[in-house]
C-alpha cells in the first residue's frame, strides 16, 4: 500500500478516482420554532407558527482535479491539473451549508357531528450550495461547477416549496342507526348506515430546476457548464412544448462558466385529490369488515414532471412526462 496508485498505470489521466476528506465531520442541523395555538370553538383549534432551521458541514463533492476554464488542446489542459498523471478525482467534503424559514398555519377541527379535518398551509423557502450526494433525486448536478467558487452552487434547494397546502377531511353520513337521519327504520338504517367520505387535496408550486449545459464549454474536460442568463428565465408560456422562456438563455464563449446559477426555474405545480368511500359492516360485537374504495387523482389532473433542463437540445424547456393518472383501488378490512 505504499503506491497505490503508481503513475506507471495512470496511463496520462486516463484513470478516475474517488476520494474523501480524511477529517469529514458529522453534518449539523439546528432547528427552532415558535408556534401560538387558540381555541376558535370547542372542537377547532387554530395554529400558526414559525420554523427554521440550519444545516452546517453538508456534504459537498467536487472535482479536486478540475484544471482551470479557458482554451487548450486536452493536453495542455491535462497538464494544469492538480494531479497531471490522474484523471478527474471525485472529492467529498463537508462544506456546504443550507437554511430553511417557513410561516405555518394549522386548522384543526377534532371529530364532531362526524366530522373532522386537518387545513394545513405552508409558505417557505429552502437555500442550500449542495445537492447531498448523488444517489439523492436532484434537479441539478450532484457536484459543484467550479471548484474555486463554491459560492456559485448558492440557490433554492431542490426539494423547495413555496407554497404548499393540504386540507384532509373525514365525514361520517348521518344515516344509519345512531345518526340524525334514516334511524327508525332498522332495514333501512341498515342500508345507508355506517357510510364514511374521506380525501386528501393537494395543492403547492413547483420544485425548482438548473438549466445545463452537455458540453465541455468551459474546457475543464468535465461536464459542469451551465449556460449565462440574460433574460427572465420563469417568464414562459407555460405550456407542455415549452414551460419556460429559452431566449433568456444563451451558450457562454468557450472556455468559460456560465453564469446561470443553480436551481433558479421553477417547474409546473401540483394539484392531487384522493379519495376515499367506505362502509362498515359490523359482524359481532367485537369484529367489522370495512369495505374501501380508493381513487388516486380522483379527477385525472395531469400533473407533469419537470422541463427538460438540457440548454443544447431542441427539447430543452419542454415537458416529456407526467405523474400517474388516476388509479382506482378496492379493500376489505376486518378490525377486531
Amino acid at each position: 500500500m505504499s503506491n497505490p496508485f503508481p503513475s506507471a498505470n495512470a496511463g496520462a489521466g486516463t484513470l478516475t478516482l474517488s476520494a474523501i476528506d480524511r477529517h469529514l465531520p458529522d453534518a449539523q442541523i439546528a432547528q427552532w420554532n415558535f408556534n401560538v395555538q387558540h381555541e376558535l370553538t370547542k372542537a377547532m383549534v387554530l395554529e400558526v407558527g414559525y420554523q427554521g432551521s440550519k444545516g452546517t458541514y453538508l456534504p459537498l463533492l467536487y472535482n479536486l482535479n478540475q484544471p482551470p476554464p479557458g482554451v487548450g488542446t486536452v493536453a495542455q489542459k491535462q497538464a494544469l491539473r492538480r494531479y497531471p498523471q490522474y484523471g478527474n478525482i471525485t472529492y467529498l467534503t463537508a462544506s456546504g451549508n443550507s437554511n430553511f424559514n417557513a410561516l405555518l398555519v394549522r386548522l384543526e377541527h377534532r371529530y364532531n357531528y362526524g366530522l373532522s379535518f386537518l387545513l394545513s398551509y405552508m409558505y417557505g423557502k429552502s437555500i442550500d450550495d449542495t445537492p447531498g450526494t448523488p444517489y439523492n433525486v436532484t434537479p441539478s448536478r450532484s457536484s459543484a461547477a467550479d471548484p474555486t467558487n463554491f459560492r456559485r452552487e448558492r440557490g433554492l434547494s431542490g426539494f423547495d416549496l413555496r407554497h404548499r397546502m393540504v386540507f384532509s377531511p373525514v365525514y361520517e353520513l348521518p344515516f344509519g342507526r345512531g345518526k340524525a337521519f334514516l334511524n327508525e327504520n332498522r332495514v333501512v338504517g341498515a342500508i345507508a348506515g355506517g357510510w364514511q367520505l374521506a380525501g386528501i387535496l393537494t395543492l403547492q408550486s413547483g420544485r425548482p430546476f438548473t438549466a445545463l449545459v452537455s458540453r465541455d464549454n468551459a474546457n475543464v474536460l468535465a461536464s459542469v457548464d451551465r449556460p449565462n442568463i440574460i433574460g427572465n428565465g420563469n417568464d414562459g408560456p407555460k405550456t407542455v412544448q415549452q414551460w419556460i422562456n429559452v431566449s433568456a438563455f444563451q451558450l457562454a464563449p468557450a472556455g468559460t462558466y456560465g453564469n446561470a446559477g443553480r436551481n433558479n426555474l421553477i417547474g409546473p405545480s401540483w394539484k392531487n385529490v384522493d379519495l376515499v368511500v367506505s362502509r362498515t359492516f359490523r359482524v359481532t360485537e367485537r369484529i367489522a369488515a370495512q369495505f374501501r374504495v380508493e381513487a388516486f387523482n380522483a379527477f385525472n389532473h395531469p400533473n407533469f414532471d419537470l422541463p427538460v433542463q438540457t440548454f443544447d437540445t431542441p427539447s430543452f424547456g419542454s415537458i416529456p412526462s407526467a405523474e400517474a393518472a388516476r388509479q382506482l383501488q378496492f379493500g376489505l378490512k376486518i378490525k377486531f
